[in-house]
C-alpha cells in the first residue's frame, strides 16, 4: 500500500484551488493540491465537492467518473481516468491522484448520474487546467 499519498496529504494545504462550474442544477467545486494546476511529471490531487440546488451530494450518492484529456476533450483522445475516493480531509469530496507527463493545458470531464434515480439530472462538466511553471 502506497502511504506516500498520505503524507502529502499531511504536509500540503488543503485543495489550494476552488472553482465551482454548473450544469444544469449540478454544481461541481474542484481542487487541486498545486495551487490551481498541475504538476508536470508528478502526480497531482484533483478533486470535486457536487451540490444540487445548494445541497450537497456525497460521493455515494453519485455515480460519477472523472476523466483528464490532455487538450480539449475528445473522443479521438484516450483520457486518464484516476481512481477515486472521498476525500482523505473531507468525505464530502471526491479525489484521484493524476500524473500529466508534459506542459500546457488539460480538461477535466466529470459526468455522473444519480444513485438513486430522479435525484438529480444526469450531467457532464468540463474543468481546464494548465501546468504549473517550473520555478528555479
Amino acid at each position: 500500500m502506497k502511504l506516500w499519498p498520505l503524507l502529502l496529504a499531511l504536509v500540503y494545504p488543503a485543495a489550494a484551488a476552488h472553482e465551482a462550474v454548473s450544469y444544469g442544477t449540478v454544481s461541481a467545486e474542484f481542487h487541486t493540491d498545486a495551487a490551481e494546476g498541475l504538476r508536470t511529471g508528478d502526480d497531482t490531487l484533483v478533486g470535486y465537492r457536487l451540490t444540487v440546488a445548494g445541497r450537497t451530494i456525497l460521493p455515494a450518492e453519485c455515480k460519477c467518473q472523472l476523466l483528464l484529456y490532455p487538450g480539449a476533450s475528445s473522443a479521438r483522445v484516450m483520457p486518464q481516468v484516476p481512481e477515486l475516493a472521498p476525500g482523505f480531509d473531507d468525505p464530502q469530496t471526491t479525489e484521484g491522484w493524476v500524473k500529466v507527463d508534459a506542459p500546457g493545458t488539460y480538461t477535466l470531464v466529470l459526468a455522473g448520474k444519480p444513485a438513486q434515480p430522479g435525484a438529480f439530472d444526469p450531467f457532464r462538466i468540463e474543468y481546464v487546467l494548465n501546468t504549473l511553471k517550473e520555478t528555479p
